[in-house]
């Protein structure tokens, strides 16, 4: 037996996964050749696989930065760059594990953030089963979540692990909170209302992430916490609902 020989061939076996994993690396950091259509705006610039009316296309990206703009994490000082991938190929490479789901970020390998497919010209996200996402979730909102995870892990750095140290609430519940683009105080009051009425979207399990908006909103605007001190909590998302429960009571 040519114990040599088969060291090699399990060495050759053993690097597939690295080279692999360096070549998707490389692809999630340098994906522009695999979208032939783009437009940009300031910072921002979205790519897509298929093409899309241009001017509506800038209006959204107007519309991410003034969303993004209402958040003290400032994104001007760095790029961010939205891909698209209507092609199924596309989301197994861009999306990976995720192809089904709305967006992702894979922060901080890259600042790149991806969704599925969208109506652009209609401001749409397009679901697995083919139906446009209903608003208010549109593509814009999907956009400035996936964004708002870059700022937030940019904003706590290596040393807090970036978003992997946060709790899921805090996490999810501020992309939300800045995704869904109020101009003012989110209406806790009426959110709450919601939420006790077992709203199916207050459910995480929906897909939907308005239970952890609701928390997010209850410390920002309802108790004055800065962001920075909610990036920094470490509350569970049982803790921050049962003091949140009490808190509304009072």
């Amino acid at each position: 037996m040519n114990w040599r020989r088969i060291f090699k061939w399990l060495s050759a076996i053993a690097a597939v996964p690295a080279t692999l994993a360096m070549l998707l690396g490389t692809a999630l950091a340098y994906p522009r050749p695999f979208f032939a259509y783009h437009t940009e705006r300031g910072t921002l610039s979205l790519y897509s696989d298929q093409p899309f009316d241009t001017t509506k296309a800038q209006s959204i990206l107007k519309e991410v930065d003034r969303r993004l703009s209402l958040s003290p994490l400032d994104h001007h000082d760095r790029t961010h760059a939205i891909f698209v991938s209507n092609a199924a190929w596309r989301r197994m490479i861009f999306m990976n594990t995720a192809s089904r789901a709305a967006g992702v970020n894979f922060y901080p390998v890259t600042s790149n953030v991806f969704t599925r497919g969208a109506d652009i010209d209609h401001d749409r996200l397009i679901k697995p089963s083919g139906a446009p996402a209903e608003p208010p979730r549109t593509f814009t909102y999907y956009a400035t979540h996936e964004i708002t995870h870059s700022l937030t892990a940019i904003s706590r750095g290596m040393a807090n692990r970036w978003n992997f140290g946060l709790p899921v609430w805090v996490r999810e519940g501020y992309a939300d909170y800045v995704g869904m683009g109020s101009k003012g105080p989110v209406d806790v009051d009426q959110m709450y209302g919601q939420y006790q009425r077992h709203d199916h979207t207050f459910d995480p399990a929906s897909g939907y992430y308005a239970k952890y908006r609701l928390l997010v909103a209850f410390y920002l605007d309802r108790k004055g916490w800065s962001v920075a001190k909610l990036l920094d909590t470490q509350l569970t998302t049982d803790e921050a609902e049962r003091e949140m429960t009490a808190g509304m009571k009072r």
